[in-house]
């Protein structure tokens, strides 16, 4: 599997260089954004969160340019750049990445999909992580009210892992009819 990985990324470094030669119109840079993307995700995968961390912040570098602040996939990718830096135990670099996300749904009216309760789960994590364990609890609150709003089950691995946290944080979560207390 391990060979395989290694091909698709040669692969893709192929691409990349092909789209930054020869990119001459918008398409070809929204697809030197989506390449930097996979590259970021294949790292991530290999453990090398150092450089997932450096092709993500290039890709947002890319889709700005582009004139897209607050397009959904910035803060996609910001959520992406915040768990990668949570993962190299850098909860105030992951805390402003997971925020600066947040921010952007906030600001295109979606604060009620299942990319906003992700984003609000992992910053749950960071307070965690930091002994902050009410704004945790309550990241985690308004994360499960969402999945459960947006038709997630009890069983859904999303909605699981924010109740099993909820109860080690000694909460009793009470989900019904899409309210989660």
């Amino acid at each position: 599997e391990s060979g395989q990985q290694e091909k698709a990324f040669r692969c893709m470094k192929q691409a990349l260089n092909i789209y930054v030669g020869e990119g001459k119109d918008m398409h070809d840079v929204e697809m030197i954004a989506e390449v930097m993307h996979e590259l970021a995700i294949i790292h991530k995968a290999n453990n090398k969160i150092n450089d997932a961390v450096k092709a993500f912040k290039q890709e947002i570098a890319v889709r700005r340019k582009l004139g897209q602040p607050d397009y959904p996939l910035i803060s996609q990718t910001l959520n992406h750049l915040g768990v990668a830096e949570y993962e190299n135990k850098n909860h105030n670099k992951a805390l402003k990445y997971f925020m600066e996300a947040l921010t952007i749904h906030e600001k295109t009216g979606d604060e009620s999909g299942t990319d906003f309760a992700e984003v609000l789960y992992n910053t749950g994590l960071v307070f965690e992580s930091t002994k902050n364990y009410q704004r945790a609890q309550n990241a985690y609150i308004e994360a499960a009210r969402l999945f459960k709003a947006n038709g997630y089950d009890d069983n859904h691995p999303h909605l699981s892992k924010t109740v099993s946290k909820l109860k080690r944080l000694g909460h009793v979560c009470q989900c019904q009819d899409s309210r989660c207390s």
